[in-house]
């Protein structure tokens, strides 16, 4: 190779040498450009969010504030409400120790006579034909509702019409048979007798039984006794179209008595 064309030769690795370098010149500018750029964004993006973050900061700050006010409001209110409640108490206290220091009033002895008594009873129809009776299978009740005792209970049982009733129950015509010491202390074990000596007159004139316990009939506040288990067969007749059954208490404090909250009244 002659020196001419070595030179060529150099010269031409040259120019692909200086077209490289401005090659990548122009990259490198082209990517500080872009550097730039991104850091401008970057600069902006962070002006952005910083003020983003102040305005939250700003409006936490003041829904902090507002809360603090509620929370103070509130609380003067409850300052409020606590100061009247010490009032009342205050109140109420002086009114206690007032009467604490005053005598109590004397009480008067109030004795109230009460009684309440009633039917307690089923009626039963005949399902034949030919009988024409009418059954009422039930107890009387005799409550002392009261303030005081009530001694030496009578009741008396009034049917109308009575020609067509037949009346019955536990009642002994001796009261002194068959009655020992603990059934005459006992009410869960009372038994009846006729309490007047014309206990028949008084049946087929007026119709009315007049019947008293045979054992102790005095009734406590509250307590009550019974005429238990009494039945009143009915015969229907043409020229009677109803009956009816009353219940009256006597006692030694009620000597007037006192009629059944109830009748038994049979229409037929």
């Amino acid at each position: 190779m002659n020196k001419i064309d070595k030179n060529n030769q150099e010269l031409l690795m040259l120019k692909q040498k200086d077209l490289h370098y401005r090659s990548e010149i122009s990259r490198l500018s082209n990517a500080i450009v872009e550097l730039e750029d991104s850091i401008k964004k970057e600069k902006i993006r962070n002006q952005y969010l910083q003020k983003k973050l102040i305005e939250v900061e700003n409006n936490k700050l003041l829904e902090y504030k507002k809360q603090i006010q509620r929370y103070k409001h509130s609380l003067l209110e409850k300052e409020v409400a606590l100061e009247e409640e010490q009032k009342k108490v205050e109140t109420i206290m002086n009114e206690v120790i007032s009467r604490e220091i005053q005598p109590p009033p004397q009480q008067k002895e109030n004795n109230h006579f009460a009684l309440d008594s009633f039917f307690n009873y089923s009626t039963i129809l005949s399902t034949y034909e030919d009988d024409q009776d009418i059954v009422i299978i039930g107890d009387y009740v005799i409550k002392n509702t009261g303030s005081t005792k009530i001694q030496d209970i009578i009741i008396c049982i009034k049917l109308a019409p009575h020609n067509n009733c037949n009346f019955s129950g536990k009642i002994t015509m001796n009261p002194e048979l068959d009655q020992d010491e603990d059934m005459l202390n006992s009410k869960a074990a009372t038994n009846w007798t006729y309490a007047v000596k014309d206990w028949k007159m008084k049946i087929r004139k007026d119709g009315e039984y007049w019947i008293r316990p045979i054992n102790d009939s005095t009734l406590e506040p509250g307590e009550q006794i019974i005429f238990p288990q009494f039945e009143l067969r009915i015969h229907k007749e043409s020229n009677i179209k109803k009956n009816v059954i009353q219940g009256f208490t006597y006692s030694k404090e009620i000597p007037n008595g006192a009629s059944s909250t109830n009748q038994i009244i049979i229409n037929y």
